[in-house]
């Protein structure tokens, strides 16, 4: 079987959920301009998930983290990951350079089910958080055939991990709709606790705002809060369909 691909624009949720539903094995490349978000599945199942930009440092960074209580993974260990592996893009475009790695890592034992499971849900996390801020996307099918009898570590619980991102990034999209004259007041005080001086009083332009831009302001916050909780609602629901 073919790569199958359209140019539709959907939303991210909906379409993971689709491809969760209808047992997808295979690759599901979601796109924008600039990076594409790979889902490893198989029947349905989430195996994997990265994302193109800078997939090997991003590798390494975790692999920091985890080797604070794995110390077989010295620097070097590292090192040679990224050396191996960087340009495992042209030898085996259909699978990710950071899941190869992977996938040595454990044949080399240097990370046992448990560890490796730690690493993926991880990765999956960080490429999700980006992801759940597309917009609108477009993708692609890669058949388990062209793929080939790639390794599969661990299933991943989708939901689970979608909402641990989206508590993650709804304190910050609520800073986002905050007044430009509340943010800038807000990091000038943060700036001046970081120096080691006392916060000072609010500058009195800081009440020029009017209130109807204080409302409006609110209105957005509330609206994007309401949207996050019909995609949960809709990604409860959509198991039940």
């Amino acid at each position: 079987m073919n790569t199958y691909e359209t140019s539709q624009k959907l939303h991210p949720i909906s379409l993971l959920t689709q491809a969760t539903n209808c047992l997808t094995s295979g690759c599901l490349q979601v796109s924008n301009k600039s990076t594409s978000w790979l889902f490893y599945l198989d029947h349905g199942k989430l195996s994997f998930v990265t994302h193109s930009d800078k997939a090997l440092e991003r590798l390494d960074r975790h692999l920091y983290q985890l080797s604070q209580h794995v110390p077989i993974l010295v620097p070097a260990v590292r090192v040679q990951v990224r050396l191996l592996f960087r340009s495992s893009v042209e030898s085996c475009p259909t699978i990710s350079p950071d899941y190869r790695a992977i996938h040595w890592l454990v044949e080399q034992q240097y990370l046992d089910l448990k560890q490796v499971t730690t690493l993926i849900e991880g990765l999956a996390k960080e490429a999700l958080e980006s992801f759940l801020l597309l917009t609108e996307c477009s993708y692609q099918l890669i058949d388990q055939e062209i793929l080939g009898d790639y390794p599969k570590f661990c299933q991943l619980d989708l939901h689970s991990l979608v909402i641990q991102c989206q508590h993650k990034l709804q304190p910050r999209q609520t800073i986002a709709t905050l007044p430009p004259s509340l943010s800038l007041q807000g990091n000038a005080v943060e700036q001046k606790m970081m120096d080691g001086s006392p916060p000072q009083l609010l500058d009195t332009n800081y009440f020029d705002l009017s209130m109807e831009a204080i409302v409006q302001d609110s209105l957005k916050a509330i609206t994007r809060s309401l949207v996050l909780m019909i995609v949960k609602l809709f990604y409860k629901l959509s198991k039940y369909f």
